[in-house]
């Protein structure tokens, strides 16, 4: 073909495109839309082989997405050359041809070339290969050749064992799901391969397919596997869901298929959705939610109708229990449910809970059916008073509650025991750190507090785990912690303990109020404390135990904590977290046994530390040592030393005369962190310069214990990130050492190796939701120092400016937490002033607030 010839297909391909599109922005629903994308390749494909541009003398066949007859606006074209004899004789040019001018049209394709012994011979040895000729559909060449192939790959590799390709692709489905997010209501779906989206739909087909010569899935209705309503139901849930893929791609101009944030407001609007930013994105995924769940469901009835299609099995009678209720071992059915008569009180729910929770059972179809109908008719007596009440607590003590619980809450139920769950029902959360839609994420709670026998937990837990005497009341505090959750602004404005007593005063629940009520209401309490505070601080850790109260409700507190943690998403729960918060737990339960006598004087714990350390120490190590390096160490420090640590930390300063600066670190094995101690002459403005080039190191500070022995500096710093070798690498931890003296002698420029550190990695950076940054003091958190409280959007160079603000302040950083949730940096810095004490000056405590968001407003490393 010519290139003029090639220009002019081009820029038709181009016009029809761009026709399609304007359909699409006027409300062309999703399938129309990829039907039409399809046809436009098609009719150009053809338009060369009318024009005799191509010779082929086999058949041209289209597979895949493309076979389907569905394109996205940027899918690739999958093509199969299919020949007549192995090597093709003259038709193995044709392939050459056709690609290299679909090439020149800028289409993306993939290809394979093949005989028909080849495709039956790959379709059984290959299950990605097998599923993609599925769905064959012929565009051009010789038909005969086609129907051939069809009539072959139908009998030797659809029909063949279909079972144990059901079971395959059922496997790589779960596995599938799990790699994306694994649950149904993520914040940022995979509108390909998440659970509930295309791909759950393409292997609903593709097992439908191994035992049924269907064209669609009407066809399945003479079955009676499903009816047309539901068929219908699903063909609009594929079409949305079509849609908003057709749109991500226009919007992002590239094969993208997570439904990312930062899009989800931009996308909503073109859909005809309004509002603020958040509430048109909640609307959005709450249409999508609802489509996925559609799919979600058919895709598991699909999957069991095909799985027992025609199976050879012993015959034997079900025997329904009163309810209408029978297990075939793995699902409970229910057969004449829902009854046509209702109990006085609901304890049917409980009977049904029950079997889910104690036999592990998931839900057949005919339940999802019948328990939705219920919701619709039972009467209101059963959701309000006593009975109610008593329901949701016999619930809750079941060992697997969180299965009930899940069911009732995707079926309705949930919300008519405590209708305030529906305002969170598939609401997405806009935090950037949250993986899962509110109500998801309430539902992975309990499942997490109920799985911590099995968990990646320190011992302490699961011992109290064990141990607690009312796992239901921090099960309740679960379900309701996240009730005041909205779209608009976070949290609705209502009290959350007037919130929690009409809830409980509702279900005659009132005497839970004083234990649920607090658990609700300072549900991040250990959370904050945890990771953003000093609690080694006396102040810190007093004013933790003051709003806890008692060791009761301490021990429900952590359990509560873990589960909310965990439940965040994937990977948030780390070995880190757990240090942390079993600390926190073991110094708070120490001080309501000891109360003040837990800080002992400077000087006792001074000489018994001392001594310790002496006994201890290998090598040996003579008490006069100790006490000499002992007795320039902030309080701090001696409250939280052990012998173990004071001996190392005394070896390393004992380098620094030699060294200047010295590293020790230590990997933790339990997830991608470790901790660096660092000894060097202190300077103001010392740990600015390391925050900088670990930056430019691409290493993320987690967090920062300060500690000043005079003129030493001796920290602590846990850090995290993909570069962490070097520190275990003796050769790359001395280049670093190197750089950092001569970034302290003045010989590289700290700001100029952040900046480049930034500008490399911003070359990929997409859109992104912009945090607005905030700062406050805080001055009842300790005695001696000044806590300043920082939320930004997170970046490279963020945590180096910060703290170079605070040196040019005239401000000592005495401990630090550096944490990060999504895309929001949280730091927190306790910090006196150069006559060691605290910003007391309304003035002053401004001019440092105004000077750090003005820094971090700064690009990292200019002033």
């Amino acid at each position: 073909m010519t290139p003029g010839k090639t220009e002019s297909l081009r820029k038709s391909l181009e016009a029809k495109r761009a026709l399609i599109k304007e359909r699409h922005d006027k409300g062309m629903d999703g399938l129309q839309v990829c039907d039409a994308l399809c046809r436009i390749v098609d009719d150009v494909i053809k338009e060369l082989f009318t024009s005799g541009e191509i010779k082929f003398n086999g058949a041209l066949v289209a597979i895949g997405g493309y076979g389907r007859g569905l394109l996205n606006p940027f899918s690739d074209i999958d093509l199969l050359y299919l020949l007549k004899k192995p090597g093709g004789g003259g038709d193995a040019d044709g392939p050459k041809s056709i690609l290299g001018i679909l090439w020149d049209l800028k289409l993306k394709v993939g290809h394979s070339t093949r005989t028909i012994a080849d495709t039956v011979e790959i379709g059984l040895s290959d299950i990605t290969a097998r599923t993609a000729m599925i769905e064959s559909r012929f565009i051009e060449g010789d038909k005969n050749l086609f129907d051939e192939y069809k009539k072959k790959y139908e009998s030797k590799v659809i029909r063949y064992r279909p079972n144990v390709f059901i079971n395959m692709k059922t496997d790589e489905m779960t596995l599938r799901r799990k790699a994306h997010g694994g649950a149904l209501l993520l914040t940022e779906p995979n509108l390909k391969e998440s659970r509930g989206a295309l791909r759950d739909l393409h292997t609903a087909w593709w097992v439908i397919r191994s035992k049924l010569d269907i064209s669609s899935f009407k066809d399945i209705v003479r079955t009676g596997a499903t009816n047309m309503e539901r068929v219908e139901r699903v063909a609009k849930a594929h079409s949305f869901i079509l849609r908003i893929r057709n749109a991500l791609h226009w919007r992002l101009e590239k094969p993208e298929d997570v439904l990312v944030q930062s899009v989800q407001a931009a996308i909503g609007r073109s859909e005809g959705l309004a509002g603020a930013d958040n509430i048109v994105a909640a609307q959005l995924m709450r249409e999508y939610y609802m489509a996925a769940e559609v799919i979600d469901e058919f895709t598991t009835e699909m999957v069991d109708f095909a799985l027992n299609y025609k199976r050879r099995r012993f015959w034997r009678p079900i025997y329904a229990d009163s309810d209408g209720l029978f297990t075939d071992g793995e699902k409970l059915h229910a057969k004449s449910f829902p009854p046509s008569s209702f109990e006085e009180t609901p304890q049917i729910l409980f009977r049904i809970a029950r079997k889910l929770s104690d036999e592990n059972l998931k839900p057949a179809p005919n339940l999802w059916r019948g328990l939705r109908k219920l919701c619709r008719s039972a009467p209101d007596e059963w959701f309000v008073g006593n009975e109610a009440g008593k329901l949701l607590i016999e619930i809750l003590k079941l060992r697997n509650s969180a299965r009930p619980i899940s069911v009732f809450s995707r079926t309705g139920l949930l919300e008519r025991l405590i209708p305030e769950f529906r305002e969170i029902r598939k609401l997405s959360q806009f935090d950037m750190f949250h993986k899962f839609s509110v109500d998801e994420h309430t539902i992975a709670t309990i499942r997490n507090l109920e799985n911590i026998p099995d968990a990646q937990v320190g011992g302490q837990l699961r011992s109290i785990f064990r141990s607690q005497p009312d796992l239901e009341i921090v099960k309740l505090a679960l379900i309701m912690h996240d009730l005041g959750k909205r779209a608009e602004d976070h949290h609705a404005e209502e009290n959350p303990d007037d919130r929690t007593h009409k809830i409980l005063n509702r279900l005659g629940l009132e005497e839970y109020f004083n234990k649920v009520g607090f658990l609700v209401r300072e549900h991040l309490l250990m959370s904050i404390t945890a990771q953003r505070h000093d609690f080694a601080d006396p102040e810190t850790l007093k004013h933790f135990c003051r709003i806890t109260n008692d060791r009761k409700n301490l021990r429900r507190l952590y359990l509560l904590t873990y589960a909310d943690i965990a439940a965040v998403g994937p990977g948030v729960w780390t070995a880190w977290k757990d240090k942390l918060l079993d600390e926190l737990f073991d110094q708070a339960r120490l001080y309501y046994i000891e109360k003040d006598a837990m800080f002992l004087s400077h000087d006792k714990r001074l000489k018994a530390l001392a001594g310790a350390v002496a006994r201890e120490a290998q090598p040996k190590m003579e008490i006069e040592e100790a006490l000499s390096f002992l007795g320039k160490a902030p309080p701090r420090y001696l409250r939280n030393a052990t012998p173990e640590i004071v001996a190392s930390d005394i070896r390393l300063v004992n380098n620094i005369e030699e060294k200047r600066i010295v590293f020790q670190y230590t990997p933790n094995p339990g997830d991608l962190s470790g901790k660096i101690t660092l000894a060097a002459s202190e300077r103001l403005g010392f740990f600015s310069l390391i925050a900088g080039a670990f930056a430019a190191k691409n290493v993320n500070i987690i967090e920062a214990h300060i500690h000043t022995f005079g003129i030493i500096a001796l920290d602590y710093i846990i850090v995290g990130g993909a570069n962490l070798s070097m520190f275990s690498d003796s050769h790359s931890l001395a280049r670093f050492t190197k750089e950092i003296i001569d970034i302290l002698d003045g010989k590289k420029d700290i700001k100029e190796m952040v900046k480049r550190r930034t500008k490399y990695l911003q070359k990929n950076l997409v859109e992104e939701t912009i945090v607005e940054p905030k700062a406050k003091i805080l001055n009842h958190l300790s005695e001696e120092s000044t806590v300043l409280e920082i939320w930004a959007q997170d970046r490279i160079g963020l945590l180096y400016d910060i703290t170079r603000t605070i040196a040019r302040l005239e401000l000592n950083i005495k401990s630090a937490k550096i944490s990060a949730e999504g895309a929001t940096a949280i730091d927190v810095f306790y910090v006196r002033t150069m006559t060691g004490g605290k910003v007391e000056d309304p003035a002053r405590a401004q001019e440092i607030i105004d000077a750090i968001l003005s820094a971090i407003s700064s690009p990292a490393g200019i002033d």
